[in-house]
């Protein structure tokens, strides 16, 4: 059989497979209410920052949020993990993954790791840690069956209406779907990510900037406008430390080296996260004779309208976690 023929029935087989998975899983409620955060691509939609948007805003509003995630990228994947605020224990990306660690040190809320989810909240919740304001926020949860959602938030791009299913294409679902949806946002239309420097970078030299093979318009746009001659370091998305060191060492000590929250969690040790982060600078050994200048690429998310956001949130809880 040709190849052009064999991809479009593997696209077939895999629409059959996930609609097959979806019928014979049950869903279970937890006593808490859950919020969704998902996608129907494979790629970066900004799970992650809205994670962390709701997350802050709930903990703002008064509610106390916990967030329940895989931890993609971790070595482990069958390991339950618990960030909570106020523990010793420390972790590192290899973990807990890299995500999990900036939402623990963004938000500083709960952040528990593991494959079952629901079971993960279970046991939180039977180790007398839940509070009448508990509301659990599930990361990438949209094609997570096995837990029953209050409010699914569904990111996308204008193309992943017209993308095929994979391995064809990038989609995990179809665009049908999104019915399921209990609000779409669109990036760029609907909400946009803002990229911006804590610590200025120094005038007289053009840094370097790590980036991901997950296409970031805002990013590379920002300094595209900000730098006189940016040079981006292109990296696979979740890269290890080793490989960061190994692309770093092609370059002079004295550039200063631009990163986002995923490769700082994998430079910086779990001490020195949260400063890095609040300072937005420092400078860090990586190699024997290899110390670079580190800055801090953070970001804010800007929705078109924040008010209804909120408000279609909120009215989804229960009415007596809002009093």
């Amino acid at each position: 059989m040709d190849i052009p023929l064999i991809t479009p029935l593997l696209g077939f087989v895999y629409k059959i497979g996930v609609r097959i998975d979806r019928s014979l899983t049950r869903s279970i409620r937890l006593p808490k209410p859950v919020i969704s955060v998902g996608n129907i691509a494979a790629g970066g939609r900004g799970k992650t920052p809205f994670v962390n948007f709701i997350a802050q805003g709930l903990k703002a509003r008064g509610f106390e949020p916990v967030v329940l995630t895989r931890g993609y990228g971790r070595r482990d994947r069958n390991l339950r993990v618990w960030l909570l605020p106020g523990s010793k224990k420390n972790f590192s990306p290899d973990i807990c993954g890299d995500e999990a660690l900036e939402i623990f040190f963004r938000s500083r809320i709960p952040v528990l790791v593991g494959p079952k989810r629901f079971q993960n909240a279970l046991f939180f919740l039977r180790g007398r840690l839940a509070t009448e304001k508990m509301v659990f926020i599930l990361d990438d949860g949209f094609q997570h069956w096995d837990l029953h959602r209050d409010f699914d938030l569904v990111l996308l791009r204008e193309s992943d209406y017209k993308a095929s299913l994979l391995p064809l294409g990038f989609l995990r679902e179809e665009p049908a779907s999104l019915g399921r949806a209990s609000l779409i946002l669109e990036d760029l239309k609907d909400f946009q990510k803002k990229t911006f420097l804590k610590v200025s970078l120094p005038k007289d030299k053009d840094p370097l900037i790590l980036t991901t093979r997950v296409p970031d318009p805002h990013y590379h746009r920002y300094f595209k406008e900000q730098c006189r001659n940016p040079f981006f370091l292109e990296l696979r998305d979740h890269a290890e430390f080793s490989e960061i060191v190994r692309h770093l060492q092609r370059f002079e000590t004295d550039v200063p080296v631009v990163v986002g929250a995923k490769e700082a969690t994998k430079i910086f040790s779990y001490g020195e996260l949260q400063s890095f982060f609040e300072e937005g600078h420092a400078k860090k050994e990586i190699a024997p004779q290899k110390t670079y200048q580190f800055y801090f690429a953070d970001f804010e998310l800007w929705l078109l309208n924040e008010e209804m956001f909120w408000s279609r949130i909120l009215s989804a809880l229960p009415q007596s976690l809002s009093k």
